[in-house]
């Protein structure tokens, strides 16, 4: 079975990621399961919560009969997504960008240049 880690946030190009995912995981029905992670940032504040965001993007596969499990935590975006990977055995993370600016980037961060230095298995990263 090939574990797929689909990290989201509700954002547009999230929501593409997880598109893209279902896309394979229809071709390959039988060999993929598929984790959607959503990750709660202490200090943020989201118009949808995180638990809406989580289910919506599972929905997706449970319609699509995916084998699919939700995964809702709370910190450092980047940092959980790579503790999850690790802890899950994932063979491969999708995510989206936001395409944060250069300055919002150099202040503060990049959670997809952070899986990337955290990570040791492949990344699709979807704008």
């Amino acid at each position: 079975m090939y574990k797929y880690l689909l990290a989201t946030d509700g954002s547009e190009n999230s929501m593409r990621a997880a598109l893209y995912l279902l896309d394979i995981a229809t071709t390959h029905r039988k060999s993929i399961e598929v984790t959607v992670l959503s990750v709660q940032e202490v200090a943020a504040w989201f118009t949808e919560s995180v638990e809406d965001v989580s289910h919506k993007t599972a929905g997706l596969f449970k319609n699509a009969g995916i084998p699919v499990n939700t995964v809702i935590k709370e910190g450092d975006p980047g940092e959980v997504i790579a503790e999850t990977a690790e802890l899950l055995g994932v063979d491969h993370i999708v995510m989206g960008v936001r395409g944060l600016g250069q300055v919002k980037v150099i202040l503060l961060g990049s959670v997809s240049q952070k899986v990337i230095q955290l990570c040791k298995c492949p990344i699709t990263l979807i704008k």
